[in-house]
């Protein structure tokens, strides 16, 4: 709850993306935490939320350190809703979006260590993703519910595992 807390109350702006088809959404595994979160981080200086948030999640979802020219086409995709709750913004976006994304990233930047071939579908994220030691090095699809809690059962069975 810390985290959550010093998202939406840092001093410094901070920005993510929210992919989602309204029933599902995606999300990441941060071991450095550890926990499962969205997308997004603090922005550069004086850098719009629209490109903090896209410039996390191209960074996030296939380490790569998106250019100038990549940033600007992908602050025209058009978002669902826009949600600013104290220093946070999010960006809700479908997954139709999402596969949008890729194919603009790919035609900058078509080689991500992450990836054996580059992904262009939710699925490919998710499945086809190496695990390597970065910020993100899972992608998840959970439901998308306002509460999401795990079975003590299935907790116990992960931690023998």
């Amino acid at each position: 709850m810390d985290f959550i807390k010093s998202l939406f109350y840092s001093s410094q702006p901070n920005a993510g993306c929210i992919f989602t088809n309204g029933n599902l959404i995606l999300a990441g595994y941060q071991p450095k935490g550890p926990y499962i979160s969205g997308l997004g981080g603090s922005s550069n200086k004086d850098e719009p939320a629209i490109i903090t948030a896209m410039r996390e999640v191209v960074e996030e979802l296939l380490d790569i350190k998106p250019c100038n020219n990549l940033l600007n086409h992908l602050e025209g995709l058009r978002y669902t809703r826009k949600i600013v709750n104290g220093s946070y913004t999010l960006f809700v976006y479908s997954f139709e979006d999402l596969s949008t994304l890729l194919q603009l990233v790919k035609n900058y930047s078509p080689k991500s260590k992450l990836y054996e071939n580059f992904p262009l579908t939710i699925q490919d994220l998710v499945f086809g993703r190496r695990v390597l030691n970065v910020e993100v090095s899972h992608l998840c699809i959970l439901p998308l519910k306002k509460t999401l809690k795990f079975d003590k059962y299935f907790i116990s069975d992960l931690q023998i595992l």
